[in-house]
């Protein structure tokens, strides 16, 4: 039997102007005296005052420069930043999975981690007041507003049907008027505006220190103060982001919980658990298998009830995390680490940084509503990321892809366990994307392997993302041929037909 299958709701919040009921087992927080939030037993709920400004933090943040610090000393030191506007910019050397509600006599200000991964939605209701959310269907159920037609219709493309991990493309949703607050914005609850707050200065070529250091020591320092917390349990695969985080986490080997989804059915390459197995063996540190193949139908009927779009492919996951995972362990994931690799620039070298560009890598071309939702991201993105001399397809990977696309998926592990992912600090991502790409991007993949030497060097006894002959040769195979494709002009014919084959596969799944 399944523990919990009250699930991600416990994990979730409400916030607005109104006091009505509240959710059943939700906890109530008055907020500047004319504003309630709800949230679910499971939440972290941080509150500090300093004179008039009131702030709360949803979930939990970390300080690297300091492990010892818990929420409550994190959230009086920014309830006394100077200024509201200058709240953002406070936050970047923390980790953790974070909102933060700030409140000022009339003003007030929402935004999230550096990834958006605790979510917020947002919507107004009929006298313009701002309400917030960890799900858009919360704030649809509350407010009484209608779904989208044609966010619907796009929920039945082909890119959601031949996706498994399908996502909402930039801040849309699938009610008309809730939208999702992108990392790097902050939401005004005066005025309902939404504004960027990073990027506001050019990427440096790097600190004056050296920038490996400086990630080793944010990452060590990450880990050691979620341990103190309570205890890890990383995901471990064969490749470089958690193997760089099992090198940053030496310091707690004894304590260290490390784990590997068996999902090969899904596709999942099956030399993660050989590999994990034999790694995890000569280090001495404690391992074990999670079966994420298949879902219990109990679990599938609770997560379609928890949280909005759940996907069918992670649903083996998050059943297999919730049946074998300790209920005491913090999930650890390498996610974001990606981001560093500048992958779309690699597997797309000439991507046209336009909202049709970005929806075409993502196999949302064909959706005018999509691509109208990126265009309107990238209408304000891209000059803002000329502006300071950052990379556009950066800052897409960041705030539409990652930032979408992972947000999603952890709301669905909270129906197992609160996850945390190290990388998700602003003052890492700079600091990675202020690097030489030649430094960051596979192959040589030098900015891992350095901080995975500097860190802890035997966990690169056993090797990285080993591929077997056959493999290789197929994926070389695929390269050249996408290539005659893309200039025969046929690419886009084909990849439609394989799209159409695999959506016909999920439905048999």
């Amino acid at each position: 039997m399944l523990r919990g299958l009250d699930g991600a709701r416990r994990r979730q919040f409400l916030f607005g102007p109104s006091r009505t009921p509240s959710v059943d087992g939700w906890r109530q927080t008055t907020v500047a005296g004319d504003s309630l939030l709800e949230s679910g037993p499971d939440l972290a709920v941080t509150r500090a005052e300093a004179g008039d400004r009131e702030l709360i933090v949803l979930g939990f943040i970390l300080d690297p420069s300091d492990p010892s610090r818990d929420n409550a000393d994190i959230a009086r030191e920014l309830a006394s930043v100077p200024s509201l506007a200058e709240l953002p910019d406070a936050t970047a050397r923390f980790g953790g999975r974070w909102a933060v509600i700030a409140r000022q006599g009339a003003e007030g200000v929402v935004f999230t981690d550096p990834a958006g991964l605790r979510q917020v939605h947002y919507a107004f209701d009929a006298s313009g007041r701002a309400w917030c959310a960890s799900q858009a269907r919360t704030l649809a159920a509350r407010l009484g507003l209608p779904a989208d037609d044609e966010a619907d219709e796009f929920g039945r493309s082909l890119y959601f049907r031949s996706y498994p991990e399908a996502f909402w493309p930039a801040d849309t949703t699938r009610y008309r008027s809730v939208r999702r607050l992108l990392p790097n914005h902050c939401l005004d609850l005066a005025s309902g505006r939404t504004a960027r707050f990073w990027p506001v200065r050019p990427l440096r070529p790097g600190p004056v220190e050296d920038p490996v250091e400086t990630v080793a020591a944010l990452l060590q320092g990450t880990i050691q103060a979620a341990s103190r917390r309570q205890p890890l349990a990383l995901a471990l695969s064969s490749g470089w982001d958690s193997r760089t985080l099992l090198a940053a986490s030496r310091g707690i080997a004894g304590d260290l919980l490390t784990f590997t989804l068996d999902n090969r059915a899904g596709g999942v390459n099956g030399l993660d658990v050989r590999v994990a197995r034999r790694l995890t063996g000569r280090l001495g540190v404690r391992h074990m298998v999670v079966d994420g193949r298949t879902p219990e139908r109990q679990f599938v009927d609770a997560l379609q009830d928890s949280v909005d779009a759940p996907h069918r492919y992670c649903a083996g996951h998050v059943s297999g995390l919730l049946r074998d995972l300790p209920a005491d362990r913090l999930a650890v994931t390498g996610n974001l680490s990606e981001l560093g690799r500048s992958y779309f620039q690699t597997h797309h070298p000439d991507l046209e940084p336009t909202g049709h560009g970005f929806a075409a890598v993502l196999n949302m071309e064909r959706s005018p509503w999509a691509v109208a939702a990126i265009g309107r991201w990238a209408d304000e993105a891209v000059p803002a990321a000329a502006r300071y001399g950052h990379d556009p397809v950066d800052l897409f990977h960041w705030e539409i892809y990652a930032g979408t696309w992972l947000a999603s998926g952890q709301a669905e592990w909270d129906m197992a366990a609160e996850t945390l992912s190290p990388f998700n600090c602003r003052l890492i991502l700079e600091t990675v994307l202020s690097m030489d790409p030649a430094e960051r991007i596979l192959p040589a993949n030098a900015l891992h392997h350095r901080l995975m030497s500097a860190l802890w060097a035997e966990v690169l006894v056993e090797p990285i993302n080993p591929e077997p002959a056959r493999r290789r040769a197929a994926r070389a195979t695929k390269q050249v041929a996408v290539g005659l494709l893309r200039r025969t002009g046929m690419h886009g014919r084909v990849k439609r037909a394989y799209l159409e084959a695999r959506s016909r596969r999920m439905v048999r799944d």
